[in-house]
């Protein structure tokens, strides 16, 4: 590549690797999204969630992959996906664990720690299959009803920890 675009500037990432990653983060989507369809067998499933997380755990190792251990890419990227909205409401508070699990998926490829993503991916994998087993709610006379409820996720780099508006 260097003789088609010329010299880089900074930590050089060979192609071989930056390909390897993405084809094991794309096999590691493929895993998370076979969790996710398997776990969602009795219940109804957001259209296009599976394909999505595939594509998302390849996209954040393309990500990782561009910001290396460059602190400076990586505030911009973080300012710049700020300014990124994502407007589609979630159905099931569930399928967010999954995008999550996608994405940790994409940093660990991305990263370049495969073994973190192997153990990652089976043993979050496992889990989400032995959950997906047990029920949500009962009511008093024992039929099964789907859980309500809101979740609520502060972050706070510095400064006083707030308690949340309301509890759980």
């Amino acid at each position: 590549f260097e003789t088609l675009f010329g010299p880089g500037k900074g930590t050089e990432l060979a192609f071989r690797p930056a390909c390897e990653a993405l084809l094991f983060a794309g096999l590691l989507g493929a895993a998370v999204a076979g969790f996710y369809l398997f776990s969602t067998r009795t219940r109804a499933r957001t259209p296009g969630l599976a394909g999505t997380l595939v594509l998302l755990a390849m996209l954040i190792t393309f990500v990782t992959l561009g910001v290396g251990d460059n602190a400076a890419k990586a505030f911009t990227l973080v300012g710049t996906l700020a300014i990124v909205r994502f407007r589609t409401a979630v159905r099931d508070i569930r399928d967010t664990a999954f995008v999550i699990f996608a994405v940790a998926v994409g940093i660990a490829a991305g990263a370049f720690q495969p073994v973190a993503a192997l153990v990652g991916t089976a043993a979050i994998g496992l889990v989400s299959a032995v959950v997906s087993r047990i029920p949500a709610s009962a009511d008093t006379d024992g039929n099964l009803a789907d859980a309500t409820g809101r979740l609520t996720v502060r972050c706070v780099a510095t400064g006083n920890h707030q308690p949340p508006i309301e509890s759980l």
